[in-house]
């Protein structure tokens, strides 16, 4: 049982990870407002709008023709933090 809930664990901190490396990556193409005017760093920044909540946090333009989103950003913070809770639990596991 010890080894089942140590393998669910890890799924989902390899989840979160996932989850925030793609996140991250949509920042830097929303960064860029010309990455972002390609078809696939379209389809990037859209899949990162699909997990990122509306906290209400003010997105700023950037002089690079794009957006810096704080909503997104605090996502990521918010994802990593729980990743790092997680591996704290697994290892006490």
């Amino acid at each position: 049982m010890k080894r089942l809930s140590r393998s669910l664990v890890t799924l989902f901190i390899n989840l979160f990870l996932i989850v925030a490396v793609l996140l991250t990556v949509s920042t830097i193409v929303r960064f860029f407002g010309v990455i972002e005017a390609h078809p696939i760093g379209s389809w990037i920044a859209n899949l990162g709008v699909l997990f990122t909540p509306e906290l209400g946090l003010p997105v700023m333009i950037t002089p690079f023709g794009g957006v810096f989103d704080t909503d997104m950003v605090a996502t990521i913070l918010f994802i990593i933090l729980c990743e790092w809770i997680l591996s704290v639990g697994r290892n006490r596991l």
